[in-house]
Order: structure tokens, then C-alpha cells, then sequence
């Protein structure tokens, strides 16, 4: 069903007018506009490339809000501040010609120059905690908070040295300053999910390079490791799905494959082998899923009978459909079994696997000593988060539970998820089919129509039927952008069941024979939440703070202008000193001057604060001239500012000095360098903790980062594995 657009002119002319002037934002005209300025003076060709670098980076970081994951509240802070810096570049670049004096100071171009570096950097911190790509590593990120406020505090720097006239209010830092507090818990709030982050930081590690490698280790299970029992009952059956024992203990449901071909690797047909491979490939993902518990984990496959079955943990209580048309599901369970819901979905994010058919047949219920538990199952991993969806064959099945904009067969994405959550709560909530007895086409025209299901929930309990409304409301509607995120809805419920739990209201909602006090899931720890005060804005004077304190009719006095300065020094990029730095290392004649200037712009871009350049500069101490002091000096600095290879090559330099009160440090840097998956940080420390080097045996520990090292590609990490006879995919 298409939906038809109309505009009137002026509506046309606005959005023609609105496309000029994004234009003129545009990066690349700035770099036309720029040449066309500049071209008849060499002083300003220098800043041809700056100007491009500088405008094109800071529409990224604008543009790329659009696109944000994750931590929206701290990206808009970031976002804000560089819309800001953008006008006064663009104002700059406008009046080149009453700046003239400006632009021939050396001083000045470095200021650019250090302008460029700090947006570069508050573009990297935008993309890592931005993208769920990018969750494993703010695993072990101490503080998004103070990261962003040292990003801000070094873009106001370099306002200053450019002599931005820049104002930030005293009512703009206090809202700042809140969004920066509520990101902070919100951000505790999701590591909630997180059982061990160890193990789950290893998944998202070891799914990432499944599917960047194609990886195809699925286990084969041998048929008599699956039993009817240690008593030899009867096999249970559900439909075409066998309950046997692994080893003669874990249950287990046998799923057989429905196409068996895909796994037969003689088969001659090219096609199918790839299926088979893309398959297998999809398999190994599920199998490293199991560090959530709010997935159903996959053992592996086996032949039986003459056919191939997916061998999964058994669900005691089936499938949630099935339960809620057998039995009266109470208020609470329901709210346990939404957050579990939520919680498994939010875990696929983080590893950018998109579940693609969300509805309560297909969640299970697992039973432990009386601990209910929904668990996620029958997700599609051939349809990953990158990919262009596949049609649906079975659309009359689906179309209860499909977001509007694929009715009209767009692709899936995350808003997508988050609509057919809502449906799947809804029919949670009621214990019934959605649209029931409505056709598939009546269905499609009712909800492109903007319209949806009832929300007649009971009046009691009023606390959780409440916020199942506001989140189903939230999530289906009809603007993809306007609904909820996963997260946020993981956040809401597990606060409403903790709050619950707290109030003791959990007791008098409880069906028969449920205890919530054994659900591990519900957290006994205490939150502090923020507590959000009115501020009013007032608009006095001392109410806004320059970030710098001038006067735009008076620049020129804060600096030293010189007319008969000498032309400027042109700055190479950084990438260009290094790889300069490294032809003229593996000379065996080096040429002294060439030397001393990648030295001087290394040492430019350390005052920048640029930790990589940090790290170069120690190794030049090391290698050119033989200062291995300063060169342990300068690589802790830069292992201090973050950079991985500098904690990697530290910790093994303090290693050579072989002095046990060391051993507690040189773990230190190691973990550091791993947790930023450097492939060297990751064996070293997996082996230092695996083999007790520095501190206690680790085995489990060692192992989680012996394999991501393995899994990255690391051939020592592989060696040393293959001689322990243990799997790393």
C-alpha cells in the first residue's frame, strides 16, 4: 500500500531553500569556497586543508546525531557545543579579509591545527559510546562523564586561542551538567545486564569476529551423548521437537533441521554449500550467545535417526503462548517476564543481532527450582543488524506484530524490534492474539491508517498496568524515531520490579506458588536516581559566561600580530609523521634533519595532548636515540591517556626489570591495554592471568582473553590454545 505525499509550493521552496543552505554547510563546497578565497595568497593556502578538515568533521559529529545508539543525552551535549563552535568557524571563514593579520601568525595556525585534533577526538568518543558496535567497550569505561567534560574543556581551550567570542549560559552548563548526570545513571543502569562482564565483553568479542571472519565451528554432539534419562523414560515430544539428556543430565530439545542438505559439505551444488557455510556460520553465533540468560542457549548439533537436530536447553513450561492460553498469568510475572524480554533484546543489540520476530510464541519459559525465567528463541541470525531484511513469506502470520514501515516493506531496523516488543506486550498483557480474527489486508490498512489495538487495561494494579501502557504507547508509534529504545525500555521495567520488590507490593500481586525473592535477576542494590529540580533561567548578566573573555573589536591586542612575520610552517598530519617515522626508522642510514622534524611535529601534537602522538614520541626516544628512560617515561604517559599499544609496550617494560613489587603494575597496564581489545594486550594478559604471572591462577579469566586474542586473529594466543587443547571459537 503506498502512501502519497503533498506539499504546497511554498512548502518546495522552503525545503529547495533549506537543501542551499545545507549546501553551504557542506564540507566539501567549504573546501571550493575556501580554494576560490584563498587561491591568490600562499598564506591562506595553508588553511585550505584545515578549514575542509575542520567543517567536515564537525558536520559528521552534527549529522551523525541523527544515527546515535546509545548515551543520546551525553552526544547532544557534544553536539550542541560544536553547532556552536561551527558558526564562529563559519564567520571566520567569511571575514578572512578583515583577519588577515590572524591568519599569518604561526601562533594562530597552531591554535587551528589543535582546534582539528580536539574535534577529531570528540568525534572517536562520539562513535564509541554512540553505537551498540561499540558497547563491549564501555564495559570497563570508568567515566563517560568525565571524558566528555575533558573533551568540552579542551574544545572551550581552543575557542580561546582562536579567539572565538563564544557564550555559554549559566542556564546551557546546568542543563549540561544534568543530561551529563542522567547519562551516568542511566548508564549504570544498563550495565545491569551484564552478568559478568568478563564473559559477555568475550561474546561480544568473539560474535563480532564470527561475522567479520565467517567463521563455521559449530559442535557436533554425538548421538550417545543424548539419552532418554538416567532412567530410561520415554522420550517427551512437542510436535516435531524431542526432549532428551545431554550427558544424562541437562535437558534438552531436539530441533530438527529442515533442510538437511544445507549441512552436507559433499554436496556438488556451489549454492548450497554457501548456504550450508552461511548457516554454520549463523550457528556459531548462536552457540556464544549463552552469557545472557535471557537467552535460550544452543549446545550444538547432532544426527539422529538419519536427520540433523539443533540441540537446545528444555523449557519446562513451553513457550509463552501456550502458557498464557493455559494458564492465568499474574500481573507480576508478567512484568518479570517483559523485563526478561527486554533484557535479551537489549544483550542482541550490544552483539547487532536484531531478533526479526518478536511475539510471545516465540519466548520460553525455563523452570529453576520455582524460578520462572522468559527466554528468547527462534531469532533469524541470517538477517543481521548490516543487512537489507529478506521479504517475509509468511506475512499473514507476522502482520499483527510488524512496525508500519515494513508493512510498506522497508528494511528492519531497531524501531522495527522495539514496535513488535509493544505488540508482544500488549498481547502479554491481555493473554491474546492480537487484531484476533481480523485479516491480514484489514490489518495493514488499520495500522498505515495510524490506528492500533485497544489499551482497556484494569484499573489494579494500577503501577504496572500504567507503565505497560506509556511503554506500548511509546513503542508503536507511527514516526520510527518518536518510539522508545530497547534500552530505555529495559530500564523502565527492571526499575518498576526492583521498586516493587523494595515496597514489599510484590507479595500481595504474586500468582500461586511464586517467590520473586529467588529471582536472581531482581537487584537488591539501591540506585540514586536524580532528582530533577526546576531551574529557572535568569537572564541577567552574571547569568551567562564567556568561554572566552574578549571582545570581538579587540582581538588584535591579545595577540602578537606581525605583518613581517616569517610565511608559515606547514603542520603535516600525523599519520603523515608517523609514516615518515617509520620509513626513515628502517633505514640503516638516517637522515638527521628529516629526524629532527618528525621530532618537532611529534612534540606538536603532544602539547596538543594527543596521546598517540605521545606514544610515537616514546618510541623514538627508544629506537632513534637509545633513551630507553624517557622513553618508559613518555610511553606510561601515553599508557595514562589511554593509548593501548603505549599500556601494552609499558607493562612490558617493566616487565624486563624484573622486580616483583612491579608484578601488581605491569597486570594493571596489561588489563587496560586488553580491555581496549589491543590483540597484544589481550594474549599477554589472558597468558599473565591463565598461568598466575603477576598474581593468583585465572584460568577462566586468562581463557575469556586468551580466546578474544585468539578469535582477533592473535597467532600466539592460537598456539598457546591449540597446546592447551582448548576451542577459541
Amino acid at each position: 500500500m503506498k502512501r502519497i505525499n503533498t506539499a504546497f509550493s511554498s512548502d518546495k521552496n522552503k525545503v529547495q531553500d533549506d537543501d542551499k543552505e545545507k549546501k553551504k554547510s557542506n564540507s566539501k563546497y567549504a573546501k571550493l569556497i575556501a580554494r576560490e578565497i584563498y587561491d591568490t595568497a600562499s598564506t591562506f593556502k595553508t588553511y585550505v586543508p584545515l578549514f575542509g578538515s575542520v567543517l567536515e568533521v564537525m558536520d559528521y559529529i552534527i549529522e551523525s546525531y541523527e544515527d546515535v545508539q546509545h548515551n543520546e543525552k551525553v552526544c547532544l551535549v557534544m553536539v550542541d557545543r560544536v553547532e556552536i563552535v561551527k558558526a564562529s568557524v563559519s564567520k571566520l571563514v567569511r571575514h578572512y579579509k578583515e583577519d588577515e593579520k590572524k591568519f599569518r601568525c604561526n601562533t594562530y595556525h597552531k591554535a587551528f591545527v589543535r582546534l582539528d585534533e580536539t574535534l577529531k577526538s570528540i568525534k572517536s568518543f562520539i562513535i564509541e559510546v554512540s553505537n551498540y558496535s561499540n558497547f563491549r567497550k564501555t564495559l570497563f569505561r570508568k567515566n563517560i562523564k568525565e571524558d566528555c567534560q575533558e573533551l568540552l574543556k579542551n574544545l572551550e581551550s581552543s575557542c580561546c586561542d582562536l579567539q572565538f567570542g563564544i557564550v555559554i549560559s549559566e542556564a546551557e552548563r546546568r542543563r549540561e551538567e544534568i543530561n551529563l548526570a542522567e547519562a551516568m545513571t542511566k548508564a549504570i543502569q544498563e550495565l545491569g545486564v551484564i552478568k559478568d562482564r568478563q564473559e559477555c565483553f568475550l561474546t561480544m568479542v568473539q560474535v563480532n569476529e564470527i561475522r567479520k571472519q565467517k567463521i563455521d565451528h559449530v559442535k557436533n554432539i554425538k548421538p550417545f551423548e543424548l539419552s532418554d534419562g538416567v532412567f530410561g523414560n520415554s522420550a517427551e515430544e512437542r510436535g516435531n521437537i524431542i526432549k532428551k539428556y545431554l550427558n544424562l543430565t541437562i535437558p534438552v530439545a531436539c530441533k530438527p533441521v529442515n533442510y538437511e542438505t544445507d549441512l552436507d559439505e559433499d554436496n556438488e551444488n556451489v549454492a548450497k554449500i554457501a548456504e550450508a557455510k552461511k548457516f554454520r556460520n549463523n550457528l556459531t553465533i548462536l552457540s556464544k550467545l549463552h552469557s545472557s540468560d535471557k537467552i535460550i542457549r544452543f549446545h550444538g548439533i547432532s544426527p539422529l535417526n538419519g536427520k540433523y537436530y539443533l540441540i537446545f536447553d528444555w523449557a519446562e513450561k513451553g513457550n509463552l503462548r501456550k502458557l498464557y492460553e493455559n494458564e492465568d498469568i499474574s500481573w507480576i510475572t508478567k512484568l518479570k517476564y517483559a523485563k526478561d524480554i527486554s533484557e535479551g533484546l537489549f544483550f542482541l543489540r550490544t552483539c547487532e543481532i536484531y531478533h526479526h520476530d518478536v511475539r510471545c510464541e516465540n519466548v520460553l519459559i525455563t523452570c529453576n527450582d520455582g524460578i520462572t525465567t522468559a527466554k528468547l528463541t527462534n531469532f533469524d541470525l541470517s538477517r543481521e543488524t548490516s543487512w537489507i531484511s529478506r521479504p517475509l513469506d509468511n506475512i499473514s502470520e507476522l502482520v499483527c506484530w510488524m512496525a508500519p514501515e515494513k508493512i510498506e516493506n522497508k528494511d528492519y531496523s531497531a524501531e522495527c524490534e522495539v514496535y513488535s516488543f509493544a505488540l508482544t506486550l500488549w498481547e502479554l498483557s491481555f493473554q491474546k492474539f492480537p487484531y484476533m480474527d481480523v485479516d491480514a489486508e484489514e490489518i495493514c490498512n488499520h495500522v498505515l491508517g495510524g490506528n492500533r489495538e485497544h489499551l482497556n487495561f484494569p484499573d489494579e494494579p494500577s503501577n504496572i498496568t500504567e507503565c505497560f501502557k506509556t511503554i506500548i504507547e511509546q513503542c508503536w508509534k507511527k514516526e520510527a524515531v518518536q518510539r522508545l529504545k530497547i534500552n530505555d525500555i529495559y530500564i523502565k521495567l527492571k526499575l518498576l520490579l526492583e521498586s516493587l520488590n523494595k515496597s514489599n507490593e510484590i507479595s500481595s500481586h504474586m500468582g500461586v506458588g511464586e517467590n520473586p525473592n529467588k529471582n536472581n535477576e531482581i537487584s537488591q542494590n539501591n540506585h540514586n536516581h536524580h532528582d530533577n529540580h526546576n531551574h529557572h533561567d535568569n537572564h541577567n548578566n552574571h547569568d551567562n559566561k564567556n568561554i572566552c573573555n574578549d571582545d570581538d573589536d579587540d582581538d588584535d591586542d591579545d595577540l602578537d600580530f606581525d605583518d613581517n612575520s616569517s610565511a608559515l610552517e606547514p603542520i603535516l598530519r600525523l599519520d603523515e609523521v608517523v609514516t615518515r617515522y617509520k620509513n626513515e626508522k628502517r633505514k640503516k642510514e638516517r637522515n638527521a634533519e628529516e629526524l629532527q622534524n618528525i621530532l618537532k611535529c611529534f612534540e606538536f601534537y603532544v602539547s596538543l595532548g594527543n596521546p598517540l602522538a605521545l606514544h610515537w614520541k616514546a618510541s623514538y626516544h627508544e629506537h632513534i636515540e637509545g633513551d630507553r628512560t624517557q622513553a618508559l617515561k613518555l610511553y606510561r604517559e601515553a599508557a595514562d591517556k589511554g593509548n593501548s599499544d603505549s599500556q601494552c609496550l609499558y607493562a612490558m617494560r617493566l616487565r624486563e626489570i624484573q622486580d616483583p613489587e612491579l608484578n601488581p603494575k605491569i597486570l594493571d597496564y596489561f588489563r587496560k591495554s586488553a580491555e581496549q581489545e589491543n590483540e597484544s594486550g589481550l594474549y599477554l594478559y589472558g597468558k599473565a592471568l591463565y598461568e598466575g604471572m603477576y598474581g593468583p591462577v585465572d584460568h577462566e579469566s586468562g581463557g575469556c582473553y586468551l580466546k578474544a586474542a585468539a578469535v582477533k586473529g592473535n597467532k600466539k594466543a592460537r598456539e598457546y590454545l591449540e597446546k592447551k587443547n582448548i576451542s577459541y571459537v
